[in-house]
């Protein structure tokens, strides 16, 4: 199976785990372990749950691309709703795929943050427990600010897309965010 990073255009069939190590995917829809050839089936395209002799985690699993030491590489990754998009660390353990989930992202990826706020006469006010959706592909990243209303989002490509904020007493606020590297965007909210 090849992956395609519609970015760049760059295409292989060599994906890495968090240590490196490569897999590869079969037209059938295996998981190959290169290290000893072990196969493991479920593969579904871009987005999938790959199933083994022993549930892996709840999570979903999806190849994204990043650039490390200037070369474009293809990268396994999951996400579990706490740590999405990171890398994850495979290895065959007594003929059994183990799954670690690290908390890295693919290399060369950048960072959405920013500080929510409201006006307010004394000046911006910091609100925390806003929910944030970035939506990329079929899925989404999302964080929720902290008590001095600032969020970060890592793991996001250069790209034009939709960030949703939602908290409860304001107006929900949708709106089209270009990231360009490393990004902040602030955000003020308006009471109902």
């Amino acid at each position: 199976m090849v992956f395609t990073d519609t970015a760049s255009g760059f295409s292989t069939s060599d994906v890495h785990d968090a240590q490196d190590q490569m897999v590869q995917f079969s037209r059938a829809g295996e998981l190959i372990w290169t290290a000893d050839g072990t196969r493991f089936p479920g593969w579904g395209g871009d987005y999938a749950y790959l199933k083994g002799p022993e549930k892996l985690c709840d999570c979903w699993f999806e190849v994204r691309f990043g650039t490390k030491d200037g070369q474009r590489l293809a990268y396994l990754i999951a996400d579990d709703g706490e740590a999405p998009g990171t890398i994850v660390d495979l290895e065959v353990v007594d003929g059994t795929l183990v799954l670690t989930q690290s908390h890295l992202y693919p290399p060369g990826t950048s960072t959405l943050s920013g500080f929510v706020n409201e006006a307010t006469p004394a000046g911006e006010t910091p609100l925390a427990g806003a929910l944030l959706h970035w939506y990329v592909s079929d899925f989404w990243r999302e964080a929720t600010t902290d008590r001095n209303g600032f969020y970060t989002i890592p793991g996001v490509y250069d790209q034009s897309s939709v960030l949703d904020v939602t908290l409860a007493g304001y107006q929900p606020l949708r709106t089209a965010v270009t990231i360009k590297g490393d990004t902040r965007f602030d955000i003020q909210l308006v009471r109902r």
